[in-house]
C-alpha cells in the first residue's frame, strides 16, 4: 500500500536576501517623513533567487523609450505589514525602482529602492515590506513602480494608491511559499527520515510564511503528485501563523524497503501541487494556489 504520511511545525524564519547593488551616491536618506523609509523598509523580489533592493537618495530620472510597468496587487497597506506585488510589462525590463508619491503631506517622499535583475523580465512578483510607523497624518499613498531596460530606457511610472493603516483588521494574509529541496531528489527506496516509513522515494518541506500580520487557522490543504496520467492525492488539515512560518514535511514512500512496489512512471518522477483554502482572522476567506515542485526521477 502507498500512504503519504505528514507532519507540520512552526518554526522561525532564519533567512536573508542579497543586496542587489550598492548605492552610487553618500546621500542615503534617513527614516524620516519626507523620506521612502518612512513607509517601505524592504523592496525584494519573490525569489529564487531573491534580490533585496538598494536604497538611494534623490528621486528616479530614467531616459524614455523603454518598458513601462502595470502593477497589480492589494490596496491596503499596514504599519509592519508587506503585499506582494505583481508587475508586468510588454517589453523587457532589467531595473526596478519603487518610490512613495501623494502622501499627502507638504514635503514630498524623497528618496527609492532599486533593484538590478541578473536577466531581463517582463513579468515579476515583489514583495513590498511597510515601516513600522507611518509618518503622522497619513491616510494614503501611492506606491509608484518604474523599470529600465539593459541600456537604461524606461518608461512611465506605474501606481497603485495604498490605504495606510495601522491595523490589520480588513486586511489580508500575504503569503510567501517555497520547498527545501527544490527540485526534490529521489530518494531511492531509503527510510523517510520523518515517519522512518520504508521505501521513500520522495521527501520535502512545503515551506508557507505570512508577512502581512494576519494568521489564517483551520487551513485544508489538498495536495497531488502527478505521475503522467496518475495522480495520488492527500488532505490535511494546516496554520499559517501571522508573521510567521509553518513547515509541512511531505513524502511519498512504496511501503516496504527498495523501489521493487515503485511504477515506471513514478521511477520517472513527477511533480507536486496543492491548494490551501480556509478563513483568515478577519473573517476572509482565503485560497491560495502554491507552485509547482519538480520530483525528479531515479
Amino acid at each position: 500500500m502507498r500512504r503519504v504520511r505528514a507532519a507540520a511545525a512552526l518554526a522561525a524564519l532564519a533567512g536573508s536576501v542579497a543586496c542587489s547593488s550598492t548605492p552610487t551616491s553618500p546621500n542615503i536618506i534617513g527614516p524620516t517623513s519626507s523620506s521612502v523609509v518612512g513607509f517601505i523598509s524592504q523592496f525584494a523580489t519573490i525569489g529564487p533567487p531573491s534580490l533585496s533592493g538598494a536604497l538611494h537618495g534623490g528621486t528616479v530620472s530614467v531616459v524614455p523609450g523603454g518598458p513601462t510597468i502595470t502593477p497589480t496587487g492589494p490596496t491596503l497597506a499596514v504599519q509592519g505589514g508587506a503585499v506582494i506585488v505583481s508587475l508586468q510589462s510588454s517589453t523587457p525590463f532589467q531595473h526596478l525602482f519603487v518610490s512613495i508619491a501623494n502622501t499627502g503631506q507638504a514635503i514630498p517622499a524623497s528618496g527609492f529602492y532599486e533593484i538590478d535583475l541578473a536577466t531581463a523580465a517582463t513579468n515579476l512578483q515583489v514583495l513590498v515590506t511597510f515601516a513600522a510607523t507611518w509618518p503622522s497624518n497619513v491616510k494614503s499613498f501611492d506606491l509608484q513602480f518604474q523599470a529600465t531596460d539593459a541600456n537604461g530606457l524606461g518608461g512611465a511610472a506605474g501606481a497603485i494608491t495604498m490605504s495606510a493603516s495601522a491595523s490589520v483588521a480588513g486586511s489580508m494574509p500575504s503569503v510567501l511559499a517555497s520547498y527545501n529541496p527544490n527540485p526534490a531528489s529521489f530518494l531511492g527506496g531509503t527510510a523517510c527520515t520523518l515517519s522512518l516509513q520504508q521505501g521513500c522515494l520522495w521527501e520535502f518541506d512545503v515551506v508557507l510564511q505570512e508577512v502581512n500580520g494576519v494568521s489564517v487557522l483551520n487551513a485544508v490543504m489538498n495536495e497531488t503528485f502527478a505521475f503522467g496520467t496518475t495522480t495520488i492525492s492527500g488532505v490535511l488539515v494546516t496554520q499559517i501563523p501571522a508573521h510567521g512560518t509553518a513547515t509541512i514535511t511531505r513524502n511519498l514512500a512504496c511501503g516496504t524497503s527498495g523501489t521493487a512496489c515503485a511504477t515506471p512512471a513514478e521511477l520517472s518522477g513527477g511533480t507536486y501541487t496543492y491548494t490551501i483554502t480556509g478563513t483568515d482572522t478577519n473573517g476572509n476567506a482565503f485560497s491560495f494556489n502554491g507552485p509547482v515542485l519538480t520530483l525528479s526521477g531515479r
